[in-house]
C-alpha cells in the first residue's frame, strides 16, 4: 500500500529506529521458528522493494543507508544463526519441511538481496569509505548460501532457481568483481549453474546466463587487455577453460533447438 514515496518515507520514519531493531532481536531469539523467519524476511523483501522509485529519501537524511545495514544485519544473523541450525537439524527426506525451513528463507533472501542491489537508492562504495561491514556481509549471506544449498535443488524448485539466476544476473551487472574473484571452487559452482541454465526450458533463466557471460567476459577482456586482471580471476578463468567450453557448447545447442522449433 505504501507506493508513494511521501507514504514510504512515513513508515520508515516510524519504524526506524523504534521497531526495525526489534525484528532484528526477534530473529536473533527466534532463529529456529520458520514461522517466525520466513515473515520477518518476507517483510523485509516488501521493505527494501524500490517499486514506483517510492525509495526516495530526502537528500538530508541517512535513511537509504540505515534501511540497508538493518536489512545486511538481519540477513547476517540469518546467515549466522539459522543457516546453521537448519543445515545441522532439518533432513532432506522430509521434503515439506525442508523446503519450509530451509528453501523458502533462501528464496526470499536472494530477493532481497537483487531488491538491494538494483533499487538504486544507496551507493555502496561509501560503506567500504568508512570501513562499515554491512555491504561486504550482505555478499557473504549470497556465498554462504551457495555453500548451502545443493545445484540438484537449487535447479529442481523453481522459485529457487529464478531467483538465483536474476541474481546472478544483477550480480555480473553491478558486481563483477565480485564475482570474478571468487574462490575458486565457488566460481566453479557458480559457472556449472550458468553451464545447466542454458539447458533450462525458462526463458527467464537463459537470458540471465547469457547477460552473466556477456559481462563476466566482456570484464576479463577489459582487465586482460588493460593488464589489469588479479591472479585470483585469471586464475579461476584458466581452472575452468574446459566449463567455458561446455557452457558455449550448451548456449549454441539451445540456440540451434530453439531455429528448429
Amino acid at each position: 500500500a505504501f507506493v508513494s514515496k511521501q507514504a514510504y518515507a512515513s513508515l520508515f520514519d516510524w519504524l526506524y529506529p523504534s521497531y526495525l531493531p526489534l525484528f532484528l532481536k526477534a530473529l536473533y531469539v527466534f532463529y529456529d521458528r520458520s514461522d517466525v523467519y520466513n515473515p520477518l524476511l518476507k517483510f523485509f523483501h516488501e521493505l527494501t522493494s524500490n517499486r514506483q522509485e517510492r525509495l526516495a529519501f530526502d537528500s538530508t537524511k541517512p535513511s537509504a543507508y540505515l534501511l540497508f545495514r538493518e536489512t545486511s544485519n538481519l540477513l547476517y544473523i540469518f546467515q549466522t544463526k539459522t543457516i546453521v541450525h537448519v543445515n545441522a537439524t532439518i533432513p532432506e527426506s522430509d521434503g515439506v519441511l525442508f523446503y519450509k525451513a530451509k528453501l523458502k528463507p533462501i528464496i526470499t533472501c536472494l530477493r532481497i538481496i537483487r531488491a538491494c542491489l538494483i533499487g538504486n537508492y544507496v551507493n555502496f562504495g561509501v560503506f567500504h569509505l568508512y570501513s562499515d561491514p554491512c555491504f561486504d556481509n550482505c555478499l557473504q549471506v549470497f556465498l554462504s548460501i551457495l555453500t548451502s544449498i545443493k545445484q540438484t535443488h537449487l535447479l529442481s524448485y523453481p522459485k529457487l532457481t529464478i531467483a538465483y539466476f536474476t541474481l546472478i544476473e544483477t550480480l555480473s551487472l553491478v558486481q563483477s568483481d565480485f564475482l570474478a574473484n571468487l574462490r575458486t571452487p565457488l566460481f566453479g559452482y557458480v559457472l556449472e549453474t550458468i553451464s545447466e541454465g542454458f539447458l533450462s526450458p525458462d526463458q527467464t533463466v537463459q537470458n540471465s546466463c547469457c547477460i552473466f557471460l556477456d559481462t563476466f567476459l566482456s570484464y576479463v577482456f577489459r582487465s586482460a587487455k588493460k593488464s589489469t586482471a588479479p591472479a585470483s580471476l585469471m586464475a579461476n578463468v584458466n581452472e575452468y577453460g574446459n566449463l567455458f567450453r561446455q557452457i558455449l557448447i550448451n548456449l549454441l545447442n539451445g540456440i540451434i533447438f530453439a531455429e528448429c522449433k
